[in-house]
């Protein structure tokens, strides 16, 4: 195997792709007993399955490597995504001279300065967007505000035939004693070994112009599974639908890293932790299904002068609370809606005229819109 650098304390693994394996920064080490105070203690220790691989905090969200050229000014671009709930420096806060770059096919080092918002995109071009009218040209093309931060050039191209992008994040400098005082080692963020054809997305002359776009942005880079081909969509998150094989109602993609069969309807009705909830329901819901302590529930159910129902909301989900007074026939009624919002939290909503009578709740995702029937 080879690997690059690496961040303290952070070590490699095998990763299982649908095309083979990668090698790649695990999110937690697997070993025997971490950090012991002996070898012997080191041995007691039994290991664990490869964590995850680390995804994030900023990907390499879309690649349009073979554009459309009708007047012969064809643009490439390289789309990065910020996939966590807080703002990324493009570069090392103690030593802001180190910048985040991109290697591989292309090169290209962030400008000093450079921070990417939460889940927001950001793009790099393959020409000088300090030339107006070209920059001009390519916001219009793509109907982009001058709110999408667009950077450039980058030196190389995106070769047709298949190619490596990779993006690379600045270590700590190496300090004296050290024989390589002064060595800024460059961390692996994120790496896509695109081809134009299967396993990857088809991207050919006939539908030239269409780029490969990351289906969620959690899921790891270098899988073919994880992509798909679309019209450009620069400059925001990518809305291409997941495929769903077996229409079981979890993305192919998700199924692979969840260990489901991709061909198998059955098992999105299974319930894989026992707890009560199926793994497509699960998914639905954002919850884990690997996880018994983690399903869709009222978490609590406080009684004072009115009635208070807590949950825990997960990220990017809207729910709607209903209640009922009887489990007779019941007729629901929505008591509240709560909104999405881009962090997990615990949620409250109160039911003022909660101790009238019995009454009992349901909690749903996502949330019910106007008009559309309540859950019987």
């Amino acid at each position: 195997v080879e690997f690059g650098a690496s961040f303290n304390g952070v070590s490699f693994g095998r990763v299982r792709t649908s095309v083979g394996f990668d090698f790649a920064p695990l999110t937690r080490r697997t070993f025997g007993v971490d950090d012991p105070p002996s070898l012997d203690l080191f041995r007691t220790g039994t290991g664990l399955p490869n964590a995850a691989p680390v995804v994030g905090p900023v990907v390499l969200s879309e690649i349009l490597y073979r554009p459309a050229d009708a007047e012969g000014e064809a643009v490439e671009f390289i789309e990065l995504q910020n996939n966590t709930e807080a703002a990324v420096a493009l570069y090392d806060a103690n030593f802001p001279t180190n910048r985040w770059k991109l290697g591989g096919g292309v090169a290209f080092t962030f400008p000093p300065g450079v921070s990417l918002a939460p889940d927001a995109c950001l793009l790099v071009v393959d020409f000088d967007p300090a030339d107006a009218a070209a920059l001009a040209a390519f916001r219009a093309t793509y109907g982009l505000s001058p709110d999408v931060p667009i950077y450039g050039p980058f030196s190389g191209k995106l070769a047709n035939e298949g190619d490596r992008v990779d993006l690379y994040r600045p270590d700590r400098p190496q300090q004296p004693p050290s024989a390589d005082a002064g060595f800024v080692p460059y961390v692996l963020a994120d790496r896509v070994n695109y081809a134009p054809g299967f396993p990857w997305p088809e991207i050919s002359a006939d539908n030239a112009g269409a780029s490969l776009q990351r289906l969620l942005p959690v899921l790891y880079g270098n899988d073919p599974l994880n992509w798909g081909a679309a019209p450009p969509t620069p400059g925001s998150p990518n809305q291409l639908p997941a495929p769903d094989t077996d229409g079981d109602g979890i993305p192919d993609a998700v199924e692979f890293l969840w260990g489901l069969a991709l061909d198998d309807p059955a098992d999105g009705c299974e319930d894989w932790d026992g707890d009560g909830s199926a793994n497509a329901d699960e998914y639905r819901a954002g919850t884990d299904p690997l996880d018994p302590g983690d399903f869709l529930k009222l978490d609590r159910i406080r009684l004072e002068s009115n009635v208070e129902l807590t949950f825990r909301a997960v990220a990017n989900q809207s729910y709607s609370v209903l209640y009922s007074e009887s489990l007779v026939n019941p007729v629901w009624v929505k008591l509240a809606d709560v909104a999405a919002a881009p962090v997990s939290r615990v949620e409250s909503v109160k039911d003022l005229e909660g101790r009238r009578g019995p009454r009992f709740y349901r909690l749903v995702t996502p949330a019910i819109l106007p008009g559309v029937e309540l859950v019987r």
